[in-house]
């Protein structure tokens, strides 16, 4: 059963397939056997005089493969980044966007300029009215 409500619930979950779950248990399983297919390929090629069960997984042909993995992921993401702000300045700098606190400040400063220049017409405005009324 994936998933579903009780007698008092409004609405029943079903599940197309269970394709999840199997192809975890597969995973699971593979790995299981790569791991344990190296430690015995390793136990074969390089025999012990004495009698001694090596399962560590030093043992394993491709452990100092596995060890280098997180190296090469840092070195993968400091190029990725590298690379990305290397477009960012080639193309977004020289088109001329700005960033939303540039372009909000810009737009604060461009606010604050036209308040006094509107406040000066308006009382403009009303000085030439109350002095045309009167004349």
């Amino acid at each position: 059963m994936c998933g579903g409500g009780g007698a008092n619930s409004i609405m029943e979950i079903k599940c197309v397939s269970e394709w999840g779950r199997d192809t975890v248990l597969i995973i699971c399983f593979s790995a299981a056997v790569y791991l344990l297919g190296g430690i015995v390929y390793a136990q074969r090629q390089q025999p012990t005089a004495k009698f001694e069960i090596r399962t560590s997984l030093s043992s394993h042909p491709h452990f100092a493969a596995w060890l280098q993995l997180p190296g090469l992921c840092a070195d993968g993401c400091s190029l990725t980044k590298a690379t990305l702000l290397r477009l960012k300045a080639t193309y977004v700098d020289k088109v001329g966007y700005e960033g939303v606190a540039a372009a909000e400040e810009a737009s604060a400063e461009q606010a604050a300029a036209a308040e006094p220049a509107a406040a000066g017409s308006d009382s403009g405005t009303d000085e030439e009215g109350s002095g045309s009324g009167s004349d």
